[in-house]
Order: structure tokens, then C-alpha cells, then sequence
């Protein structure tokens, strides 16, 4: 209720706002939105919202397709497949998968969409701690290795501190 999905909506044109949003010193409300896509996605709260395809393997093609990293995930995508428990589920229908498999599902094809800015609306909901050190740790090498900031509005603080440089509080739609 302070406005944190909010801002990340914003700052992705997707909601109005009055006041000044920049990225890269230019002002978001004057950027076109394709020159705003291919720098900032955005990971919605529900993973259903997220998917555009009928199966696992459907949804990371598209996104190795529209990556700005293809190359990278290529290599890397099974690996990441794996120590996610995801390998075995590429026919599934994404629908069918767990609240926890979903969420795993839609971080990594957004992250691999190598966009130079991801912003993360409760990406943590539904994943249990052994799922979440994981995906931490792919979603740190992932943002070094392409030089990706993230940011990420979340009640899930625990276990964060490996992957956070700075925390700002949203208090009465004000960051402290």
C-alpha cells in the first residue's frame, strides 16, 4: 500500500505518474517505448501474467530469441535448467507447474533477457529457502556477468544480504 508496485510500474510505462522518472539522465515519460523495453523489463508479481507461451520450452525460446545475451544463456541455460529443477518439466505446460516452478520459470526468461535494467515486483513469493539461495545465486552471476542492475521491491528480506548492494524503505510513497 506504499506504493511499490507502483513505482516499478512506472518506471515501465505502464502506470502514470506525476513527477520525474529518469533513466540514463532521459526522462521516461519522453522515451519511446521500444528504446525503453530494450533497456528495462519488468518481472510481475504473477508469474501467469508473465507468460506468453503454452510450454517451458516455448517460453525460454522466446526469451533466448528477444535475449541481448544470446550467446551467454545458450551456454549456460541447461546448467541453470538444472540447478533449478526445471529440466525436466520443458514439455510441461507452464500453467500446470507449481506456484514455486512458475516463479523460478519467469525470473530466469526475463533474465535472459539480458536487459541492462530487470525490476522485480516480489519475485520471491512461493519459493522455498534451498529455491531461493539458488535462484539468488544464478541472478547474481547473471546481473554481473551482463552488467544488469536489479531492482527489487520485496517484503522477503531474509537470506537477500548475498544479492543486495543497497535497501531503500518506500514509507507514505516517499523513499527513505
Amino acid at each position: 500500500g506504499t506504493g511499490k508496485s507502483t513505482l516499478l510500474l512506472a518506471i515501465s510505462k505502464l502506470h502514470q505518474y506525476t513527477g520525474s522518472l529518469s533513466l540514463n539522465h532521459q526522462e521516461i515519460a519522453k522515451m519511446h517505448t521500444h528504446q525503453l523495453y530494450s533497456q528495462v523489463a519488468l518481472i510481475f508479481q504473477d508469474a501467469d501474467q508473465q507468460f506468453l507461451n503454452v510450454t517451458v520450452a516455448e517460453e525460454l525460446a522466446l526469451s533466448l530469441k528477444n535475449s541481448q545475451a544470446p550467446a551467454y544463456f545458450k551456454e549456460r541455460l541447461p546448467g541453470f535448467l538444472v540447478q533449478l529443477h526445471l529440466d525436466s518439466l520443458q514439455n510441461h505446460v507452464v500453467y500446470t507447474l507449481s506456484g514455486g516452478q512458475k516463479k523460478k520459470l519467469q525470473i530466469l526468461e526475463m533474465l535472459i533477457m539480458a536487459t541492462p535494467v530487470l525490476l522485480l515486483d516480489e519475485p520471491f513469493t512461493g519459493l522455498d529457502f534451498s529455491s531461493l539461495q539458488t535462484i539468488i545465486v544464478i541472478m547474481k552471476q547473471v546481473a554481473h556477468d551482463n552488467q544488469q542492475t536489479l531492482i527489487i521491491v520485496s517484503h522477503q528480506l531474509f537470506g537477500l544480504d548475498a544479492l543486495v548492494d543497497y535497501h531503500v524503505t518506500l514509507t507514505n510513497k516517499r523513499l527513505q
